[in-house]
């Protein structure tokens, strides 16, 4: 996003172009949803300061503020690798995640045995036991992915040193 900021910023800004260059995110690839991003920032930026308006209505165009220009170009597109911080937080999104699957297996499991014991909650007992199967297989989904990535930033650290 940044970089197509960047590369519209020392021109003068249609909104066609604004809408066109919108169109190339898959969130907004319908026109009328491009449009409607569009107007949305064009009226946030402006309100801000960040946009200058000019001409009449139908033939506006939008210079971008020095304030803008400003921010962007200090904006650096490489952040610093902090590969401890990083590890740091893949460790406790690792702990978070497998206190959450024990839970959630612990719940899964009660539900079960007070389903067998309340046969006239049975019904309800199999919907939640089901949402509860899908939650705890998101969860092992998501914590297969910390863990490789952990791997991978473990790796990296061993690098640097």
């Amino acid at each position: 996003m940044l970089t197509v900021v960047r590369s519209i910023l020392p021109k003068r800004l249609l909104r066609a172009d604004l809408i066109a260059k919108s169109m190339s995110f898959e969130a907004y690839g319908d026109k009328e949803k491009a449009e409607k991003f569009v107007a949305r920032q064009v009226h946030r930026l402006t309100k801000l300061g960040l946009l200058v308006s000019h001409g009449s209505r139908s033939s506006r165009w939008y210079e971008p503020s020095q304030d803008l220009t400003k921010l962007v170009s200090d904006f650096s597109l490489e952040e610093p690798l902090n590969t401890k911080a990083v590890l740091d937080e893949l460790v406790m999104d690792e702990a978070r995640l497998e206190n959450e699957i024990s839970l959630s297996l612990s719940e899964l499991e009660e539900m079960r045995a007070l389903s067998v014991r309340f046969p006239i909650l049975s019904a309800d007992a199999d919907g939640m036991i089901s949402n509860e199967r899908s939650r705890i297989t998101s969860l092992y989904g998501k914590l297969s992915a910390v863990r490789k990535l952990k791997a991978s930033a473990e790796k990296l650290e061993a690098k640097q040193c």
